[in-house]
């Protein structure tokens, strides 16, 4: 019986000391997947935006508000990720300082975007 518990004892100290290295690797694991999603959403909205300029410099103003605009939901989506992101106290300096430059250059992108969106669906 001793024996049991001794071994017991070993293994119950074994996932504690497991336990943090585990939730740290969820955490890592979930952070990798919101970066992955987030990237999608930036190269679909790549290719979406690239589609509406070509609409936009044959005139066809219904194909290019449509390609803008999904352009840009996809845009909006991307830095909500990256905000959510942000907010995580889970994150060294030099993620944070990446995830922050993207954002930013995100958002800049919207309102570029938004000023091609708003005159070609406005014809």
């Amino acid at each position: 019986m001793k024996r049991q518990s001794s071994v017991l004892g070993i293994v119950l100290a074994i996932g504690l000391s497991v336990q943090p290295a585990l939730a740290q690797d969820s955490k890592q694991a979930q952070f990798n997947a919101e970066y992955q999603r987030a990237s999608g959403l930036i190269e679909y909205a790549d290719s979406e935006i690239t589609a509406g300029n070509e609409a936009y410099q044959k005139t066809y103003w219904g194909a290019a508000c449509d390609r803008f605009t999904n352009g840009q939901q996809a845009l909006v989506k991307a830095s909500k990720i990256y905000e959510s992101m942000l907010l995580s106290a889970n994150m060294s300096t030099a993620a944070r300082d990446h995830i922050s430059t993207l954002d930013s250059n995100i958002r800049n992108l919207i309102v570029k975007v938004d000023a091609k969106r708003s005159d070609s669906c406005s014809r």
